[in-house]
């Protein structure tokens, strides 16, 4: 039953016209992007950053359970001295970097909730999951040529699983493509087979395709 849903829609898809008004994306798009005024760092002067990255240091120093010399713990003093003089807290502004470190982590896996339930547009590599003979069907899109052999993969954000029952042949790994479709969460563990073992892809995307055309 969910096959012929999925059939449906595609073929609804496809007669209305759906596939040439899909919203082109970058691959940067299906991330959660930061702005660069999410960095603390963002609208310190050279002399301002220099200042809070001794702070740093000597945080990271501490973590580490290193002991301080007089000479670095005199320079903490200054540093932080020196950011209150302009109007900064330096310990603040440290925890600040800590919390945007972890954000800046999260951003690498997290879905771009907005692109969800979209009908885009979206060039990349293809990974083959499923075949009809020699035909395609389902497959792995990837944002750069070879990714996954002999690299680790990409982010579960920079991954979509592919169902395209109409399939298509491509010559190899290195060929890319660009798809239409719509774009919905995929939250799927796939395993791609490689002449030198298996990978298993943490992916965050899914797409049942209307068109996949060569570039």
């Amino acid at each position: 039953m969910r096959i012929l849903v999925a059939l449906f829609v595609l073929n609804f898809m496809s007669s209305t016209g759906f596939a040439g008004s899909a919203r082109p994306v970058d691959w940067s798009d299906l991330g959660d992007r930061l702005s660069s005024k999410d960095n603390p760092y963002y609208g310190l002067t050279a002399d301002e950053a220099r200042l809070v990255g001794v702070l740093v240091h000597t945080k990271n120093a501490r973590t580490a359970g290193k002991v301080l010399s007089p000479r670095a713990l005199q320079g903490e003093t200054l540093a932080i001295s020196a950011l209150e003089s302009v109007g900064i807290d330096g310990p603040a502004k440290v925890a600040d970097l800590a919390a945007f470190g972890e954000k800046l982590k999260a951003s690498r896996s997290e879905l771009n909730e907005s692109l969800l339930n979209q009908f885009i547009k979206i060039p990349g590599f293809v990974l083959p999951l499923d075949f009809d003979g020699s035909t395609i069907t389902e497959f792995v899109l990837v944002p750069f040529a070879g990714a996954c052999v002999h690299t680790p993969p990409p982010p579960r954000n920079q991954m979509i699983v592919v169902n395209y029952p109409e399939g298509f042949s491509i010559n190899g790994l290195f060929e890319a493509v660009v798809i239409s479709g719509l774009l919905t969460r995929g939250d799927a563990t796939r395993s791609v087979g490689f002449s030198d073992g298996v990978s298993s892809l943490d992916i965050g995307y899914q797409m049942q395709a209307v068109s996949v055309d060569p570039l």
